[in-house]
């Protein structure tokens, strides 16, 4: 019995570090990209969107999140009169890395930026990634620290990949009435369902180990993995969204693109998914198809734009 007990928590411990845990003293290097078969074509183009952003000028700012931690993001604020646009990174990656791109529209657009790093991952303060459960009161805290502020700008939430989901999630949250609308790239359905896939890609069951991965992250990440989730928060938004999608996603499938797009009763939504898109960076697959969808989905909820 007793060695029953010491495999189940070796399992329990193996399933939290695998998918919540950072160590302390953590830090994601935004140069490290991927660059397997999908990602080579565009490895130079992801290395200029990094360095752009790593060298634009910025002001560093921070919070303290509803758990005690100290969050951090870089402001990038070019016009007091224009919107905002509040960028959340993925999973172990950090806001450098991932929001480059997006970065590059804000600015075309005029638009000001924060580029977020998540908790537990880039400068922020935490160890444990809890798949937007958490995160999601973090945007929240966020938009509430532009919107006292600067009261008089629009704030726009966006997100790529965990970053999408958690704004998804976040979208259905008291928020201040200066957020306007959400945009998320690459968002997962639920943590479960996204949880249950790399379980599948480890050629491992997901009915016999999802519960271990529930369990490691109740017991040690302090979370209930199923409060929450995109496709349940976009049910209840009453906030315009527009979900993006690679149809070539191999990490989170674009049908949960569908899924949330078909869930979703926000009065205004809408929907891109690119052709050969991988994870993620759809925009350098077709920049001009994702850009356009993005200037057409703020001309539709009267975000100001220059020029457009």
């Amino acid at each position: 019995m007793l060695l029953l007990l010491m495999i189940i928590m070796m399992i329990l411990m193996y399933c939290y570090r695998t998918a919540f845990y950072v160590k302390p003293g953590h830090h994601e290097d935004p140069y490290n990209l991927p660059q397997n078969e999908q990602y080579q074509p565009y490895y130079n183009e992801m290395v200029h969107l990094v360095d752009a952003l790593n060298n634009e000028p910025y002001e560093a700012v921070s919070i303290k999140s509803f758990d005690g931690l100290t969050l951090r993001g870089r402001l990038y604020i070019y016009d007091e009169n224009a919107p905002i646009e509040l960028a959340f990174n993925g999973y172990r990656t950090d806001g450098i890395h991932d929001c480059g791109g997006v970065f590059q529209i804000s600015r075309r657009l005029g638009h000001n930026m924060l580029v977020v790093d998540q908790r537990a991952t880039g400068d922020s303060d935490g160890n444990v990634i809890s798949f937007g459960v958490n995160e999601r009161y973090d945007v929240v805290a966020w938009a509430e620290y532009i919107a006292h502020r600067y009261p008089q700008m629009k704030i726009i939430l966006v997100g790529g990949s965990l970053g999408a989901a958690t704004v998804l999630m976040a979208s259905e949250l008291k928020l201040p009435v200066s957020v306007v609308g959400v945009v998320a790239d690459s968002a997962y359905t639920s943590p479960k369902a996204i949880i249950k896939k790399v379980i599948q890609r480890m050629n491992l069951s997901p009915t016999i180990m999802y519960p271990f991965v529930k369990l490691s992250a109740k017991l040690f990440g302090h979370f209930n993995l199923e409060a929450s989730s995109p496709i349940q928060a976009v049910q209840k938004t009453k906030l315009p969204i527009l979900i993006i999608h690679g149809e070539d996603d191999r990490y989170v499938p674009c049908s949960m693109a569908h899924q949330n797009y078909v869930a979703c009763k926000s009065p205004i939504k809408m929907l891109l998914t690119i052709p050969k898109g991988p994870h993620d960076i759809s925009l350098l697959v077709d920049w001009d198809k994702y850009q356009g969808t993005v200037v057409k989905f703020f001309k539709r909820i009267g975000v100001p734009m220059k020029n457009e």
